[in-house]
């Protein structure tokens, strides 16, 4: 990240800074992004984006899942051998796949820098207000906030609202818990599908063994402290699900697991979703939500789009060939305005025709 007067990222499973390792990083992702631009403007008429080059960097660590890149692989190591040499940190030059492992970790960094900034939410009305109803106990039973994005702005809405995120309290440790996502104390559970930038994974040593553990880093947290031959080891890469078709993989393992099992749960629990700001390009969401909305005929889908919501089905064939019929059974319910301009009794009116 920029600091003002140099680049600084935090290497994974190192506290230490180094300006040249993040030099050379962003030298590799310049190298990256002008061979695949070509591929990208013609097939998809869109320049290379960071969710792109983690993808590709995330791929050229792992030739042996993928042997059909390999050529690809060999060439890239090729075009940057002289920043192996660069971003060395000590006499000894970096291998290739530790250069690609530093440049997705660069990349997270990046995001997570990005998205820190100070903020307060803006056009998030009708989820306020959602929550504060489902609070109340008025008129809504059950309410579940998911969402793919990684910043906090949910979090500093939904502030002094009782809201089960799957987190213990800071002053708890701010442990990760998948059971209370199966405890019914609150009305509100609160999903953040692809991480978050203040999730950060631990690994508690204790002699031989091990075990990774996860915590959400807000104020009043304090870090986990090493006493009686237990050693808490911190890995400052925040956790949350960066690239393009890798997210596939990564839902299967450690917290984002967890996430998307408890997910797939409370979907059955609900016969409406209130959807804004999905572009439908995740796959394995996009098979849940299709497999709920044909499970039930009281499971529909109102989406809050503004600018031709119909255009953004072209991306999952399997809602595009049967988008009329799902308006015509009033499966999905289009509502052309953004999330900032629609109310709650207007929705229900909608659903209620």
């Amino acid at each position: 990240m920029w600091n003002g007067t140099k680049l600084i990222f935090e290497s994974r499973g190192s506290h230490e800074s180094s300006c040249s390792v993040a030099e050379c990083c962003q030298g590799f992702l310049q190298r990256l992004c002008c061979r695949v631009s070509p591929y990208y403007e013609q097939h998809r008429d869109a320049p290379v984006n960071y969710e792109d080059l983690f993808y590709l960097t995330d791929q050229l660590l792992s030739t042996i899942l993928n042997p059909a890149i390999q050529p690809f692989v060999e060439q890239m190591r090729a075009a940057c051998g002289d920043l192996c040499w660069q971003a060395r940190l000590s006499q000894e030059r970096i291998d290739f796949d530790e250069l690609c492992s530093k440049a997705c970790d660069f990349i997270q960094c990046v995001v997570r820098s990005q998205l820190r900034r100070e903020a307060s939410p803006r056009g998030m009305d009708l989820i306020l207000d959602l929550a504060r109803q489902a609070s109340a106990g008025s008129g809504i039973e059950r309410l579940a906030i998911c969402t793919l994005n990684h910043d906090v702005l949910v979090e500093k809405l939904l502030d002094g609202i009782q809201c089960e995120t799957g987190f213990d309290r800071p002053e708890d440790g701010g442990f990760f818990d998948p059971s209370r996502f199966r405890q019914f104390s609150s009305r509100i559970r609160f999903f953040k599908l692809h991480g978050s930038i203040n999730w950060y994974r631990y690994q508690r040593r204790e002699g031989e063994h091990h075990s990774d553990h996860y915590v959400k880093r807000t104020p009043g947290w304090k870090h986990p402290e090493n006493e009686n031959g237990v050693i808490w080891i911190a890995n400052d890469i925040p956790r949350i699900l960066t690239g393009s078709y890798n997210k596939l993989e990564a839902y299967g393992t450690d917290i984002i697991k967890e996430f998307m099992h408890a997910f797939h749960s409370e979907l059955a629990e609900h016969n409406l979703i209130v959807m804004s700001g999905y572009g439908w390009g995740d796959y394995a969401i996009n098979q849940r939500l299709c497999e709920w909305l044909g499970r039930s005929p009281s499971h529909r889908i109102v989406l809050l789009h503004q600018d031709d919501p119909i255009s953004m089905f072209r991306v999952n064939h399997i809602i595009w060939n049967q988008c009329d019929r799902l308006v015509n059974l009033r499966k999905l319910v289009l509502i052309p305005k953004w999330l900032q301009h629609t109310t709650w009794p207007e929705i229900a009116n909608r659903i209620a025709l």
